[in-house]
């Protein structure tokens, strides 16, 4: 549903700026590149997200989607050759640091966080 409504949502911009686009002037690389994050990035990723929340709550695979960027900076590092600079690297870490500590109920205190206080009289 979130798909469609996003194509209706991009319908009339798209429809508003068709005419304008030079499609001969793109490269092939570039349509291959567009056909290939129309079909992995969205397609695949939507199917294999609707496909985890029937193995798993939605609470817990909402956690897994903060997981993106690291998959885009790897997938960057790796195909492209792009640099991994200290900033990245240590973002990186905390985001697979606060995944990790979210996973493990028992790593948690209580549901807030806060440890629950004895008042002794």
């Amino acid at each position: 549903m979130q798909t469609l409504y996003g194509t209706i949502f991009f319908a009339v911009p798209f429809a508003w700026e068709f005419p304008e686009v030079q499609w001969l002037l793109m490269s092939g690389r570039s349509m291959a590149a567009l056909v290939y994050l129309t079909i992995f990035a969205t397609i695949a990723a939507y199917l294999f997200y609707n496909h985890a929340l029937t193995k798993i709550p939605a609470a817990k695979a909402a956690i897994f989607i903060n997981g993106i960027p690291l998959v885009t900076i790897a997938g960057a590092w790796f195909l492209l050759e792009e640099t991994l600079t200290p900033v990245q690297a240590g973002g990186g870490f905390l985001v697979l640091a606060a995944i990790f500590i979210t996973s493990f109920p028992d790593l948690k205190t209580s549901h807030n966080g806060i440890k629950p206080v004895k008042i002794v009289k």
